[in-house]
């Protein structure tokens, strides 16, 4: 009986350490008031199990990529985007997205996105100010000398929608 009890009390105990590697941050949520604590960086941390959840994000650079190879970027097939220009062409780019978590603003970026900012923000806010800022350009300037104003336009408009969300835009690729 003894050793039952104590094999109950060190899994309890087990499930409240939360172990937080260097390249990650945690967010803890409290289940009997709602609320997100402070997050916590890299180290041991003991919560309150049941009473406290913790989920980890990565903080190191993340990378999405788009492109219209077969076995390129992160969704197989033909993923590039397709944008018209001012001048009526249909266009497809290879654009790659370099950021990372905000650890300052991890908080937020759970209580929106969970897991799933990268397929439900990062991808779609993406292909959506390729085809704006594109959609500025004639074909010949895109292909041409204006291609660095064209990058520089896409990089500051998705670096802005990205602090937005807790997300930190690092670079952003026009590859092909």
């Amino acid at each position: 009986v003894v050793g039952l009890v104590v094999g109950l009390l060190f899994s309890v105990v087990s499930q409240g350490i939360v172990i937080v590697q260097p390249t990650e941050v945690a967010v803890v949520f409290n289940t009997l008031n709602g609320n997100l604590e402070n997050p916590r960086g890299p180290g041991t941390h003991v919560i309150a199990p049941v009473v406290q959840t913790a989920t980890i994000y990565p903080t190191t650079q993340q990378n999405y990529t788009m492109s219209g190879g077969t076995n390129e970027g992160n969704r197989s097939g033909d993923d590039a985007v397709r944008a018209r220009t001012l001048d009526g062409q249909e266009i497809a780019l290879d654009v790659s997205l370099l950021y990372g978590v905000n650890p300052a603003q991890v908080n937020e970026l759970h209580q929106r996105w969970r897991d799933r900012y990268q397929d439900d923000f990062v991808r779609p806010t993406a292909r959506g100010i390729v085809r704006d800022v594109v959609s500025g350009f004639r074909a010949a300037q895109i292909y041409g000398i204006e291609r660095t104003e064209m990058e520089t336009r896409m990089q500051d408009a998705m670096s802005q929608r990205m602090l937005e969300e807790g997300l930190i835009l690092t670079d952003l690729l026009v590859r092909d």
